[in-house]
């Protein structure tokens, strides 16, 4: 197979890894951990043996990137620029592989373009710096993308029989890409699912240029991810049976416009309307360069990578609700990449340069917005206000039960805040799920002045979103406590409570 240049050694790429670099690694330690990475760094603290146990099983994300935080914070430390670098390299080795999708989709530019787009992405970079799992899916489903344009670009080759011009360089990126994808989150299942599809519409619509060799190829290497992902597999079917307390709520049908274009168009005010129309007028210039050259297999397969995974979630989300913006980040080279081949199909050089030009200003625009703008919690200063308050003959009260895990981290003495305190979930205690497994006690909100009898001072932590509402909890408590906000930043609090009798 033909290239123009090696994609490794190309200097302008590693130009533009460089800046994203610089991008990912710029004040990533700065913020506070929020909720989430909380559980991150909870979970990647545990001994390996637990969490490749019943206690990891009991999270909802599977183990691979728990797995490589072990090893890492291991190794430099728990600090909160330890915990997200690993998200920071994923997303820049992502660089490497959009380039070599569009070097084998079409051409070195192509590659260049997309790669250069990708670097400069807000969402890109937010996740990068971010200690969860979303950038570790980004470069799964990105190695297998990579994978899939080689077998595209070439199907004669993808075609040919092991010892006999097997392509292994292609079936192996797949491979390893798929595996990974299905490794880092349960909707990982949506980078096979489609490019399963646009691999059967490709043969379809044209089955002499792929033959029946490729087919039975793809068939082979899908069974081979099968029975990679098998043993986490039973663990899915046993999690989805019982997540009725699960947070997602049913998307609305608007959220399938809403959520594309919170991701792909992150702009705000004026220049929204400008960045939506350069990103109209390049998907344009994609679709009449798949209509003139007769590529409806290239439109089908990154129209499959981007639009439908919206579509496949909204629906998926009729048994079990998953549709939310971070979970369809890995989308977003699939997007640059179409971006790409829409400016390098306009020909004309100063057309080419000035679009693609403008399209990474536009994410630039954005990520000033980004820099400038703290976007996670305040947990470290919450845990400040907590130990000056506190004392070890306190009762705690945590809603949600979980916010122990990004105090917790924040705290001198994190086991001290076990010793006397209490989880608050909506529902049924027993049947709570979703984090309650990180807690010792918990109580339902409904029975919380029994639980609290005979107490005289109460610290009440509190964490507000839309979907743990700290309301109940606190009119529960007003019967009996004169309720003192004590902190506040942002949706989370301490209250102080005292018995009004005393």
């Amino acid at each position: 197979m033909k290239t123009e240049r090696n994609p490794i050694l190309d200097p302008l790429l590693l130009l533009i890894v460089a800046v994203g670099v610089i991008l990912r690694f710029y004040s990533i330690g700065s913020e506070s951990l929020w909720q989430d990475e909380g559980t991150s760094h909870m979970f990647a603290t545990l001994p390996m043996a637990e969490l490749l146990g019943e206690q990891g099983k009991a999270e909802t994300n599977p183990p691979l990137f728990y797995i490589v935080l072990n090893a890492w914070v291991s190794i430099f430390g728990e600090s909160e620029a330890s915990l997200r670098t690993p998200s920071a390299i994923f997303s820049i080795l992502s660089l490497f592989f959009t380039y070599y999708s569009g070097l084998y989709l079409k051409n070195r530019r192509t590659g260049l373009i997309a790669a250069a787009i990708s670097a400069v992405m807000v969402e890109h970079i937010y996740y990068a710096q971010e200690a969860r799992t979303y950038t570790l899916l980004l470069l799964g489903a990105t190695i297998s993308v990579a994978g899939f344009s080689r077998l595209f670009a070439n199907p004669e080759q993808a075609g040919k029989t092991i010892g006999k011009g097997f392509d292994w360089m292609a079936w192996g990126l797949y491979l390893l890409g798929t595996s990974v994808s299905l490794y880092a989150h349960n909707t990982g299942v949506f980078v096979p699912s489609s490019l399963t599809a646009a691999a059967i519409i490709s043969f379809l619509v044209k089955p002499k240029r792929y033959g029946l060799g490729f087919a039975i190829n793809w068939l082979i290497v899908n069974l081979a991810v099968i029975v990679i992902w098998l043993p986490w597999i039973f663990v899915i079917l046993n999690q989805v049976s019982d997540m009725s307390s699960f947070w997602i709520n049913m998307p609305k049908p608007m959220d399938l416009i809403k959520t594309p274009m919170q991701l792909y168009i992150p702009i705000e005010g004026s220049l929204r309307l400008l960045s939506k129309t350069a990103i109209v007028a390049t998907g344009l210039a994609f679709l009449v360069y798949c209509w003139k050259k007769n590529k409806w297999d290239l439109l089908c397969m990154l129209f499959l990578l981007t639009g439908s995974v919206f579509i496949q979630a909204y629906l998926a989300s009729y048994y079990q609700p998953i549709f939310i913006p971070r979970l369809f980040i890995w989308t977003l080279p699939m997007f640059a990449l179409i971006l790409a081949i829409g400016a390098e199909s306009l020909r004309k050089p100063i057309l080419i340069y000035s679009v693609s030009a403008l399209l990474i200003a536009m994410n630039c625009i954005g990520l000033k917005d980004y820099y400038r703008k703290a976007d996670k919690e305040y947990w470290d200063e919450l845990a400040l206000a907590y130990q000056a308050l506190d004392n070890h003959k306190t009762l705690k009260l945590l809603q949600p039960a979980d916010i122990h895990m990004p105090l917790g981290y924040y705290l001198e003495d994190a086991d001290a805040l076990n010793e006397e305190s209490i989880g608050i979930v909506d529902g049924d205690p027993k049947e709570t799920t979703y984090g309650s497994h990180l807690v010792k006690h918990l109580v339902s909100v409904d029975k919380v002045t029994a639980a609290v009898v005979g107490r005289e001072r109460l610290l009440v932590v509190v964490r507000g979103t839309l979907n743990s509402d700290p309301t109940t909890l606190l009119s529960n408590l007003e019967s009996e406590f004169q309720l003192t906000e004590k902190f506040r930043r942002g949706h989370i609090a301490i209250y102080e409570a005292l018995r009004k009798n005393r």
